[in-house]
């Protein structure tokens, strides 16, 4: 190991003079501090220097360690362990609070051993009233160690909120930069749930400026940067800088002190890279942490376990990843971690879950994390189970209670701004935002989510999904850019329009631009159609976006990365419906669950006609014929699954809402009128048969058919 700048070092020259050092007149910690504030850490080093190393009191022990731990805290923990047991054994309750301030700063800055934490932590004094507040040396050590056990133990900012105040006033204090640091160093995981975003940037600044001091080693600067991570590590703002402050600790020079930090840097890049997707840097950074490991920092080993889980996660082993995590909270365990501890691996045990469809023990898991935390800190867990039961709600079909979940859980998430929720799995996360666009629970904050996030479309029949680009042709036709309808001046361009129309009827994929040029351009002698379509295409790429409308080797395409288009999404929709209610054998379980969700997509999706309810080109009647017929087609078949399973009111109201959209469809009426007549409702059955008459007299000059009579003539004759 390199030599530190504090290490003590006893030698006959030194020994021979003990009793004349200041040391060895150490006897209480106001002593020490009085020749701290006087001389400093060098002349607290030189005082204690020459003192025996065995046989002395526990406050030599304690300044010993005091020292040390600005470089090495596996150093300064062997003497608080040595002070500890002195003042056991003297009775000396000040000096056991102090020695447990040490101990805790040895768990919590270093990972090393939580053996002993819990008790250690309650011999420490609460904060003092502001007015009260000295930032001594030794006030400054008790405020890290109470800031550093809030975290621990997932307290609210309220609780260690002047010591923030002290950590922040010390920085600006003319006294040891080492001090100064170590202590703003402790405040910095609670700043995100206490000071506003100003002061927060103020005080990061403010610290930085102590870490660069020439006075500062490069252990405690190493610390500072590695928990500057931990403190902005979920803020997407903040990516760049916490790459450079964990550039920073690479570039210190190894040493057997710095050696688990730099594993818990790598550890913590491995984080980074996960939260961003990046599963490939994610596991390089977990492969280059695991040979750093080190037995006497047991939190390192289950943090490493716990990203592990993560990246097991998101490359879809997700019996990896809960063994991972079982293995994280073994670690744990042995550590005799408290319960209210382990919070963030039950968090990811509860991802896990979810991922392996037990939601019902997932959302435990988070309701469990969330009674363990306070504060700011117990809003994620609560988030999470909010939305765990909103997902299996959605899931199930259960849509009212879905909403709910999710309006409940979005408040939730908006409180903090946590967009990030299901980090690990996005397709999750991106399946909420589906749903909550679906059911109209807190839109706005689902777009916010997609848009911060660039969640994909995890299904292309969610019809509010926010793609940069839109093509609705159901119902009228109509293009969006970034959820906003596109103008194009002061006259929309006709023959534009027609060729974008045109696409949308051929597909919108690979169409042919032959077919497109002769289909618009009939009459065109030559080469004139193809010409005048290329001018169309150069003019509607350079209005829409080059990227978004690709001509390639004689054929058209939208993106369909970035644009959507409704018939594409209500071919699917409809596809899936069908697939459902007409595939396989009859004893194939249906899931309903998803057949609810498809039957409100549907609705969504076909908002009318083909184009409209105008006249339309002759080449789109047939594709307008098409798209009516699968709709009724898909209605009828939603409506009679609801008549088999004994919900004929479900089948009523679906068959009127299908009658909104196409009042002229006679097989709509049919059913309709079977329905209640089967409920013995007939005056309701009249109602609709005339209805039906009406509008085939009035719109087509057509009657209803015999089919549609006879169902009447069972009225007539009851």
């Amino acid at each position: 190991m390199a030599e530190s700048r504090h290490h003590l070092r006893r030698t006959p020259a030194t020994a021979a003079n003990d009793a004349q050092r200041p040391g060895a007149a150490l006897t209480s910690g106001s002593d020490g501090e009085r020749l701290l504030v006087r001389e400093g850490l060098r002349g607290l080093h030189d005082a204690l220097a020459g003192v025996a190393a065995h046989g002395t009191t526990g406050w030599v022990h304690f300044w010993r360690g005091y020292v040390l731990q600005f470089d090495d805290l596996v150093l300064a923990r062997s003497e608080w362990l040595l002070a500890e047991a002195c003042f056991e054994r003297e009775g000396d309750a000040s000096g056991l609070e102090f020695a447990a301030c040490g101990l805790v700063q040895c768990a919590v800055l270093d990972n090393l051993s939580y053996i002993g934490l819990d008790e250690r932590g309650a011999r420490i004094a609460p904060p003092p009233p502001p007015t009260a507040a000295e930032l001594t040396p030794l006030a400054l050590f008790r405020a890290a160690a109470r800031m550093l056990l809030a975290l621990d133990r997932r307290e609210a900012m309220e609780a260690v909120g002047d010591d923030i105040e002290r950590a922040f006033a010390a920085l600006g204090l003319a006294i040891e930069p080492e001090i100064a640091l170590r202590t703003a160093t402790a405040a910095l995981p609670m700043l995100g749930l206490g000071l506003d975003r100003v002061r927060g940037g103020d005080f990061f600044q403010a610290g930085a400026a102590v870490a660069a001091s020439p006075r500062v080693g490069d252990y405690s600067r190493a610390l500072w940067h590695l928990f500057v991570v931990e403190a902005r590590f979920y803020d997407a703002t903040w990516s760049a800088r916490l790459h450079g402050e964990l550039d920073a600790i690479d570039a210190l020079p190894p040493t057997d002190a710095l050696r688990p930090v730099q594993a818990r840097a790598h550890v913590l890049r491995a984080g980074l890279a996960l939260g961003a997707g990046d599963i490939a840097a994610g596991r390089a950074s977990l492969d280059a942490a695991h040979p750093l490991l080190q037995p006497s920092h047991p939190r390192d080993y289950w943090t490493f376990h716990y990203y592990s889980s993560r990246h097991a996660l998101m490359i879809g082993a997700v019996q990896d990843a809960w063994e991972h995590a079982k293995a994280c909270e073994r670690r744990q365990i042995d550590e005799r971690v408290p319960e209210s501890g382990r919070t963030a691996i039950l968090m990811q045990q509860g991802f896990v879950l979810v991922a392996l469809g037990r939601i019902d023990d997932a959302v435990a898991t988070f309701g469990r994390a969330g009674e363990l935390s306070r504060g700011a800190q117990a809003t994620p867990c609560i988030v999470h189970a909010h939305l765990a039961r909103a997902l299996q709600h959605w899931r199930t079909g259960a849509h009212d209670e879905a909403r709910a979940e999710l309006t409940a859980g979005f408040a939730q998430a908006r409180s903090i701004d946590l967009t990030h929720f299901f980090r690990a799995l996005p397709l999750v996360a991106a399946e909420l935002c589906g749903a909550a666009l679906g059911l109209e629970a807190d839109a706005a904050f689902a777009r916010k989510v997609v848009a911060a996030r660039s969640l994909g479309c995890p299904d292309v029949g969610i019809a509010a999904w926010p793609w940069p680009l839109r093509v609705r042709t159901l119902g009228g036709f109509a293009i969006e850019r970034d959820g906003e309808p596109f103008k194009f001046g002061r006259k929309a361009p006709k023959r534009l329009l027609d060729v974008l129309r045109l696409m949308a009827a051929l597909g919108g994929r690979q169409v042919d631009s032959g077919r497109v040029a002769a289909t618009l351009w009939p009459d065109a002698h030559g080469d004139e159609a193809h010409a005048a379509l290329k001018a169309m295409l150069h003019r509607a790429r350079a209005l829409l976006g080059a990227d978004w409308l690709l001509v390639r080797e004689g054929q058209i395409s939208f993106d369909d990365s970035t644009v959507w288009v409704d018939t594409w999404a209500f071919d699917h929709v409809s596809g899936r419906i069908e697939s459902l209610l007409l595939g396989g054998s009859g004893m194939q379980r249906v899931d309903d669950g998803e057949l609810e969700r498809r039957r409100l997509q549907l609705f969504a999706l076909y908002r009318g006609h083909f184009l409209g309810e105008g006249e339309v080109p002759a080449w789109a009647i047939a594709v307008r014929d098409r798209w009516r017929e699968r709709f009724i087609r898909s209605a009828v078949l939603l409506g009679k699954r609801c008549e088999r399973t004994g919900r004929p009111e479900e089948a009523i109201a679906l068959y009127r809402a299908a009658l909104e959209q196409d009042n002229l469809a006679e097989q709509l009426y049919q059913h309709l009128i079977e329905c209640h007549l089967a409920r013995g409702e007939h005056a309701q059955a009249l109602n609709a048969y005339r209805r039906c008459r009406e509008l085939l007299s009035i719109v087509l000059g057509l009657k209803p058919s015999a089919g549609t009579e006879a169902l009447v003539a069972r009225i007539a004759g009851r």
